[in-house]
């Protein structure tokens, strides 16, 4: 059985955490010690379809399968070094 990534979820992934790298790590340590929550950043997010990525197409949404799924929100945690987003997403 073949467990490999299909070229589809290769780039996936890797836009993903190239978003998450540009986006949504800045200032990243302050906003820990302040214990702040940025809505913009949940909104950068939903921009780009990470809240909607199980939701039919005809909602909206990006009606990716769950693998596609994991494999996106395994990249944006590798991303993004806000655990407080990358757990309330």
């Amino acid at each position: 059985m073949d467990f490999s990534f299909t070229e589809e979820h290769k780039i996936l992934r890797e836009n993903i955490i190239r978003f998450a790298r540009q986006e949504l790590n800045e200032e990243v340590s302050q906003r820990d010690r302040d214990q702040t929550f940025l809505r913009e950043l949940w909104r950068k997010c939903a921009e780009i379809g990470i809240q909607g990525l199980l939701v039919p197409e005809q909602y909206a949404g990006s009606g990716l399968d769950s693998l596609s799924c994991a494999i996106a929100l395994e990249a944006l945690g590798y991303g993004c070094h806000d655990g407080g987003l990358v757990f309330s997403l």
